[in-house]
């Protein structure tokens, strides 16, 4: 909730729960966003000006061409992590909008016509992509993994832990395939 000065405040509800056996909590409250070299700012709102996701010039209010934003970076410290889906759901729109209507580079719009040439470049560049078959993939290990130990789900919380069960399972499969 906004308070008297604009500025987004955490309000208690006054309703509690108490949960039995509770080993550890995290606070974390107060989150406000960092600025980057070259890209605007909002001190205040602790956020990157745009407009519905697309960073935009906060003099003019023209958008910044290939700039975008999701999440509290975006909004502010708000929401939940559904919130941050549908969020991001509507930066990528505009950024397909974009790409459609011809803004981005000639050469990124070579690269984006072909699945295949994506993938070449960010080899090239060194860069380890991970598809979404590969999420699928981790998805179930966290799935399973959680029932083992009665939750829904144990996540992964590294991205060194998900790229070194996405090698174990390449092993695998180059093992079983030979």
């Amino acid at each position: 909730m906004k308070d008297d000065s604009g500025t987004l405040r955490a309000r208690g509800t006054g309703e509690y729960e108490e949960l039995p056996n509770i080993q550890m909590v995290f606070r974390s409250i107060g989150y406000k966003g960092h600025p980057l070299k070259d890209v605007p700012f909002d001190e205040r709102g602790g956020i990157i000006p745009n407009d519905a996701g697309r960073v935009i010039d906060p003099e003019t209010k023209a958008p910044i061409a290939r700039l975008y934003v999701t999440g509290w970076i975006k909004r502010g410290p708000s929401g939940v992590i559904g919130t941050n889906k549908a969020d991001a759901v509507e930066t990528v729109q505009l950024m397909l909008e974009d790409f459609r209507s011809g803004q981005s580079p000639p050469d990124v719009q070579a690269v984006m016509a072909d699945e295949q040439a994506i993938l070449a470049l960010l080899t090239q560049k060194g860069v380890r992509s991970v598809s979404f078959a590969d999420w699928q993939y981790l998805d179930q290990i966290e799935v399973e993994t959680g029932k083992k130990i009665g939750k829904p789900r144990k996540k992964m919380t590294t991205i060194k832990e998900m790229l070194t069960a996405l090698d174990a399972r390449d092993v695998g499969e180059a093992q079983s395939a030979s």
